[in-house]
């Protein structure tokens, strides 16, 4: 990152944005810092709230947001992909009581300052309305970025 202007495409694959809506706009400011840092031209958001209808969590509220590519490669095989989580990490306006998974069993939640600790990803989904119920967090996650916005999730979410 220098001194200059720098630009990247968000392409919004279920046309579900929306900027008053929670965090949305955040959460896509936040996914563009960490594709700059990570050299990027783009990523592909797959997820603000698209399939998550009548059930209750961050991407109904608006708090969260789902990465299927990076510069139009899925996550799962992308090169940049751990730079992309590095990014994502270091930015300190992500606030405390945020999460991120990833494939690769990754998973974190932000716990103060710059301090991020580990999720087990190998636990599973514990609430019986979940679609994902009995699931790891990591099997959840194998094939794309997921982020929330601050607090609120009591259990790593989908």
């Amino acid at each position: 990152m220098g001194d200059g202007c720098s630009t990247v495409t968000v392409t919004v694959a279920n046309n579900d944005f929306d900027p008053n809506r929670g965090h949305e706009l955040d959460l896509m400011i936040a996914g563009a810092y960490a594709a700059i840092r990570v050299g990027a031209d783009g990523f592909t958001v797959s997820s603000f709230s698209y399939g998550n209808r009548g059930s209750t969590t961050a991407h109904n509220r608006g708090d969260a947001m789902d990465i299927s590519a990076i510069d139009g490669i899925a996550v799962a095989a992308s090169p940049m992909l751990g730079g992309y989580l590095r990014g994502y990490m270091s930015n300190t306006s992500v606030p405390i009581g945020s999460q991120i998974m990833a494939p690769g069993y990754f998973g974190y939640n932000k716990v103060a300052g710059a301090a991020w600790r580990g999720i087990d990803m190998h636990e599973t989904d514990p609430r019986p309305d979940s679609p994902h119920y009995g699931e790891t967090w990591g099997y959840m996650h194998r094939h794309h970025i997921h982020v929330t916005w601050g607090p609120g999730a009591s259990v790593p979410e989908y």
